[in-house]
């Protein structure tokens, strides 16, 4: 995407880019990793953004995405701090609940045991249609005629997607993905702070009676860690890093 021109047939002259689409431009996996997040974002605002070159008109940027992790590449292209170039707008399916949830979550029950026992779930269809008025007071939906040809509504359609898997609908749907729905093993800011010891980097605590250092040779790169120990096991990470110093926080061997 560097450096691209295209050469106009009317008049052979060289032109760069004046319009960029970006289509969901990071995927499940990437969404859950910072270091991945951080390198696209930088793509995005050096090459992708700077195809134009100084002396064309300024470079129009779209791009279509979902917000799957917190803090992933969509949601800081949508933060006007970290990303003040970019106006963004978040849209969901269903912008405002319907008010009775108590009578939604009853027609999930019931949906959920015609499906257990090999139903299609027309009967729960059924019983909402009769009551379709009041189970919709309240509820926006932003597209009204997104529904399959058996649901009777798009506030329907989006409630069976709810009960379907809620961590999927509020990700995918919403724009909204729920904490818990940022993978098993997810490692947490508060929860990490708290088993942090305090050891500045490259000290010594004066507990510790010996040192370890561990070298990885990579192909382009030393990754090294020091650590610090005390005869009972408590350690100390004291120092890690990859030789040369990459002089950056987040980084992979393939940018080395």
């Amino acid at each position: 995407i560097r450096g691209p021109k295209f050469i106009r047939p009317h008049d052979g002259k060289s032109v760069r880019p004046s319009l960029v689409v970006l289509d969901d431009p990071q995927d499940d996996e990437s969404a859950r990793s910072l270091s991945q997040c951080e390198t696209r974002h930088r793509l995005i605002h050096g090459a992708v953004l700077g195809m134009a070159g100084p002396a064309e008109k300024k470079l129009t940027a779209i791009c279509l995405c979902t917000i799957i992790a917190s803090n992933d590449l969509s949601a800081t292209l949508l933060n006007r701090e970290k990303s003040p170039l970019w106006t963004g707008q978040k849209y969901q399916m269903l912008p405002r609940f319907p008010e009775r949830i108590d009578l939604w979550d009853e027609y999930g029950l019931m949906q959920r045991d015609e499906f257990r026992n090999d139903g299609d779930g027309h009967l729960a269809t059924a019983w909402y249609g009769q009551q379709k008025e009041i189970m919709d007071r309240g509820a926006i939906a932003s597209w009204p005629e997104r529904h399959a040809p058996d649901e009777l509504s798009a506030i329907q359609s989006a409630m069976n997607l709810y009960y379907f898997d809620k961590a999927a609908f509020f990700a995918e749907y919403q724009n909204d993905p729920l904490s818990a729905d940022l993978g098993e093993g997810q490692l947490k800011a508060d929860a990490l702070a708290l088993r942090t010891n305090g050891v500045m980097r490259r000290v010594v605590p004066l507990w510790a009676t010996r040192l370890t250092a561990a070298i990885d040779v990579g192909q382009k790169c030393l990754w090294y860690m020091i650590c610090a120990w005390k005869d009972d096991f408590t350690g100390a990470v004291i120092d890690y890093n990859s030789w040369p110093d990459q002089q950056r926080r987040y980084y992979t061997s393939a940018e080395i």
